[in-house]
């Protein structure tokens, strides 16, 4: 899980990325020349500057479904980066840009890999002790149950 935020000086511009699965959330305000983002959104509404308007879009989504539906945020000017995608903010021009850097469908919509049943057996194991290894690398004690 990840979101990751870049200030790129030679193109004057801020580009934000949210992990493909959505897991770390990603909130945006943008609001005349005022762009604010956190994982959180009290990291938002604590600057001096943020309008606790309520967005009445995301009151009706939470009033039909049970929940802020994921287009919507429950402030105004505030939004929700979507998962798999990436924000540019032009800061010469202030304009905001998304585009979608990965996409569940088309992963799985990819052609099936012709194997054997020995060598998937041998693949998965190799894939998962890998990623054992990885998520093994730590500070304290890990252990699995």
């Amino acid at each position: 899980m990840f979101a990751i935020t870049l200030f790129d000086e030679h193109a004057n511009e801020i580009i934000c990325i949210r992990d493909r699965a959505g897991v770390k959330p990603f909130y945006y305000y943008w609001k005349k020349d005022l762009f604010l983002f956190g994982s959180e959104l009290k990291s938002i509404t604590a600057h001096i500057s943020f309008e606790k308007k309520i967005n009445p879009d995301a009151v009706a989504s939470y009033l039909q479904y049970g929940y802020v539906s994921n287009s919507h945020c429950i402030y105004k000017d505030t939004f929700k980066l979507p998962p798999g995608y990436l924000l540019r903010l032009n800061l010469s021009t202030q304009t905001i840009s998304l585009s979608q850097y990965w996409n569940v469908y088309d992963y799985y919509n990819k052609p099936k890999l012709k194997i054997n049943l020995p060598d998937a057996i041998e693949e998965t194991e190799r894939i998962l002790k890998e990623s054992f290894d990885l998520r093994m690398v730590a500070g304290v004690p890990v252990g699995v149950f």
